[in-house]
């Protein structure tokens, strides 16, 4: 995507128990038609100066973080846990692939560990985030009950999730996310030990905490954790821990994280939060904050959209300051979101548009 503006005055780690692998960069690093464009503003006549300015459609990472753990063959409307959620996300990642940069890592892994034979292992990413990973991650899912598992290290899981990401920080995406997909309460510490969370009053250790702490270091990292919960409402305040922490928090009333208490739970929740990952936003993030509020004109394609602070069918700002942000409404957001835009012109020290009429006579030439 371009747009323009006027103005006028990788390295991936395991937890394998010793295992380790080195990846390949993600790829290119997009820059979103609804993020920071690159490059100076210039010129000092709307009229006259306009400096174009390169977009990239916004592609966000998707990590989906899979528990692979015993319970999942728990029997779950007509089939189990695992094969309901396998059999709804094979085809929402298969059309999805084209616009989300997928990723998947499981737990634990199936190795056991050298001393104990302990299944508090996970390995390196299976697959790191990428355009058109759709089949990779399919066969990984389709084969991800074979070979051994008897506890759920979900901390040790996020904790390589949250190592590759910090690993790939100079070419990931502008929205990156991991989906932790888990049916139990987290029951292997940070330290590949089995243990259980205790709490003292208010101050709580063990592997729920070590799971929040690594979700804390996801967000540090600009990473949102979505956190769905398979038939789990008896873990259900571990998991609300971790989705509040994950920055991503399911809207409305209830549990911040997503209660998939019934397969077809499982597939509207799933569905919603890979249209929301999907879906391009409507905010458009210019270069540098306004000099005058007032004076500022938004056109798309040539054709400027009015200025609509009831925030029903054009744009307004959603924040000034240091990190101004316009943000659009209605058909010009269905638009962006649609990726049926080419240009978009920011005019700096020009009236914006107030109606429809006015807006068609207000051509950007």
């Amino acid at each position: 995507m371009l747009g323009v503006l006027a103005a006028c005055g990788e390295r991936a780690s395991s937890h394998d128990c010793g295992a380790s692998a080195v990846l390949a960069p993600d790829g290119d690093a997009p820059i979103p038609a609804d993020a920071e464009p690159a490059g100076d503003l210039g010129g000092s006549a709307c009229e006259v100066t306009r400096v174009k300015i390169p977009y990239r459609a916004r592609t966000p990472d998707l990590m989906l973080v899979f528990d692979r753990s015993p319970s999942m063959t728990i029997a779950f409307g007509s089939g189990t846990r695992f094969t309901k959620e396998r059999d709804i996300l094979l085809p929402l990642i298969a059309t999805s692939q084209d616009d989300v940069r997928w990723g998947y890592q499981e737990f634990p892994s199936k190795t056991v560990e050298a001393k104990g034979g302990v299944f508090c292992c996970v390995g390196a990413i299976a697959v790191a985030p990428a355009l058109n990973s759709g089949d990779v991650i399919s066969a990984r899912i389709e084969r991800a009950l074979e070979g051994v598992a008897t506890y759920t290290p979900t901390a040790l899981a996020l904790r390589t999730a949250r190592e590759h990401f910090a690993g790939s920080a100079a070419t990931a995406a502008a929205h990156r996310y991991v989906l932790l997909s888990t049916d139990g309460h987290p029951n292997c510490g940070i330290n590949r030990r089995r243990s259980s969370e205790a709490c003292r009053g208010s101050v709580c250790s063990g592997p729920c905490t070590d799971a929040v702490a690594e979700i804390e270091g996801l967000a540090a990292l600009g990473v949102k954790t979505i956190v769905l919960g398979i038939q789990a409402a008896e873990f259900g305040s571990c998991l609300e821990r971790m989705a509040m922490a994950g920055g991503a928090a399911r809207s409305g009333p209830g549990p911040a994280y997503y209660p998939a208490d019934t397969p077809e739970r499982l597939e509207t929740y799933l569905r919603e939060i890979v249209i929301a990952v999907a879906t391009p936003s409507c905010d458009i993030v210019p270069v540098s904050p306004p000099p005058n509020p007032g004076l500022v004109a938004l056109s798309l394609d040539g054709q400027q959209i009015p200025r609509d602070e009831t925030h029903v069918n054009g744009w307004d700002f959603s924040s000034l300051g240091a990190s101004s942000t316009i943000r659009v409404y209605g058909l010009p957001c269905l638009q962006l979101q649609y990726r049926e835009v080419g240009i978009i012109e920011i005019l700096y020290g020009c009236p914006p548009c107030r109606g429809t009429a006015l807006c068609d006579e207000a051509k950007s030439g």
